[in-house]
C-alpha cells in the first residue's frame, strides 16, 4: 500500500481521486498571513500526493472504487498483496473540508502504516505540519501515532469564493405629508456579502508497527481522531466504527 522510502512520484486529485469522495475540494487560491504568494489548487493536490504517497495509478484507482470502512486489497508493482481501510469525516456545508485517512498493510514489506489528509477552516494552521494523531474514547486517549514518515506544511486554498446575495424585506417608511412612521409591505432589496472561505491543507504519513498491537486491541466503537499540529494547535474529527473494526485486523494480516 504504501513506498519505504521518502520520495514519491504520484500526481493525482487528493480527495476525489484517492478518497473517491467525487468532490472539487480545491476552487481557487488565496494568499494568506502566512504565505507570501498564492498556492495554485492543482499544485497543491499534485504535490501532497507526491510527498506523502506513492502509487501507480492502477493503485490509485483502486482505493478510488472501494467502499469506505471496508477491508480491499490490492497488488502492487512487484506483484506483493496489498491491505487497505478508508474513511472520511467530513463537513458537509463545504465540499472536501474535513479529515480523510487510508490505513494500509503490506504484509510481504513489514509495512503498516496511515495516510491522513485534511482540509480545515482554521487559517492558524498555515505553514504547520500534523505531529500526531490520537485515537481517543472520548476524553481518554488510546492510541498515539507520531512516528512520522513524512508531513506537509499545511497551505491555504479557498474552498468557497466570495458572493453576494440578494434579500427582499418589508421596509418601514415615512408618509410624506404627514410626517408619521408606517410599517407597510413596500418590498425592499438589499444584497449580504458572504466572504470567501478557506481552509488549510495538508496531510503526513505514519509508521504503525510500533503500535500495531494496541491497534488489534482498540474497542470496536467510533472513536475520536485528535490531530496534533506543530504550532501546537488541534483538532478532533472522528474514525468510523466500521473502520476501527477494520483496522483492527490488518496487524494480523
Amino acid at each position: 500500500m504504501f513506498s519505504r522510502c521518502k520520495r514519491f512520484t504520484v500526481a493525482a486529485v487528493i480527495f476525489s481521486t484517492l478518497m473517491g469522495m467525487g468532490l472539487t475540494l480545491l476552487t481557487q487560491p488565496v494568499p494568506s498571513h502566512a504565505q507570501a504568494e498564492a498556492a495554485d489548487p492543482e499544485t497543491v493536490e499534485a504535490e501532497l500526493l507526491d510527498e506523502v504517497l506513492s502509487l501507480r495509478a492502477d493503485v490509485l484507482a483502486t482505493i478510488r472504487e472501494a467502499p469506505f470502512s471496508e477491508l480491499f486489497t490490492v497488488t502492487m508493482e512487484d506483484g506483493a498483496t496489498g491491505y487497505g481501510v478508508k474513511d472520511q469525516d467530513f463537513d458537509p456545508t463545504y465540499d472536501g473540508v474535513g479529515f480523510y485517512s487510508l490505513w494500509g498493510k503490506v504484509p510481504d514489506h513489514d509495512v503498516l502504516q496511515v495516510a491522513a489528509f485534511y482540509c480545515l477552516l482554521t487559517p492558524e494552521l498555515a505553514d504547520a505540519e500534523l505531529e500526531a494523531l490520537v485515537l481517543m474514547d472520548d476524553d481518554i486517549p488510546l492510541i498515539t501515532i507520531d512516528q512520522k514518515i513524512v508531513t506537509t506544511p499545511a497551505q491555504m486554498v479557498e474552498v468557497a469564493p466570495e458572493r453576494y446575495e440578494p434579500i427582499v424585506f418589508s421596509e418601514p417608511f415615512y408618509d410624506p405629508i404627514w410626517g408619521l412612521l408606517y410599517s407597510g409591505d413596500r418590498p425592499a432589496f438589499r444584497e449580504i456579502y458572504f466572504p470567501a472561505v478557506d481552509c488549510s491543507v495538508g496531510g503526513g504519513r505514519f509508521d504503525l508497527m510500533p503500535v500495531q498491537e494496541a491497534i488489534a486491541q482498540l474497542p470496536t466503537q467510533t472513536l475520536d481522531v485528535q490531530l496534533q499540529f506543530s504550532n501546537g494547535l488541534t483538532e478532533t474529527w472522528h474514525l468510523g466504527q466500521g473502520t476501527v473494526e477494520q483496522i483492527k485486523v490488518l496487524p494480523t494480516l
